[in-house]
């Protein structure tokens, strides 16, 4: 970051947040400036969007692609102990899926199709 592209920027923050901030920014090497303009710059909307967007994505490739394998390769038993195998591990690891915040509203009426085919597939359902 150049001097002369620089402004001071003056916000009142809690301790806590203050003291992480300082803590972060050592830990990576930089001043406390640089620290804040990397996390507006690069970790906030839409850097923090496309990352959240790209891992979705990819999960969801890897998902779909074993999901196509496992259906082909299990008896329906297998397939549903491998199910309830795989949620059982994802709840260990990351704690029950979270409910829908508030915050989102109500989910739309105008939901993907494409969606509910992929949760019917994981789920054994068969049109």
């Amino acid at each position: 970051m150049k001097a002369r592209d620089t402004v001071t920027f003056t916000v009142r923050i809690s301790r806590v947040a203050a003291d992480r901030a300082r803590a972060h920014a050592a830990d990576l090497g930089m001043p406390l400036g640089e620290y804040i303009d990397h996390l507006i710059m690069e970790q906030a909307p839409p850097a923090f969007a496309y990352h959240a967007q790209h891992a979705a994505f990819q999960s969801l490739v890897a998902t779909a692609f074993s999901l196509a394998i496992a259906r082909r390769a299990l008896t329906q038993a297998e397939f549903q102990a491998a199910q309830q195998h795989a949620y059982q591990a994802a709840a260990m690891l990351f704690g029950e899926p979270p409910g829908r915040p508030e915050s989102l509203g109500a989910p739309s009426p105008h939901e993907d199709p494409r969606l509910d085919a992929l949760f019917e597939a994981y789920a054994g359902v068969t049109r």
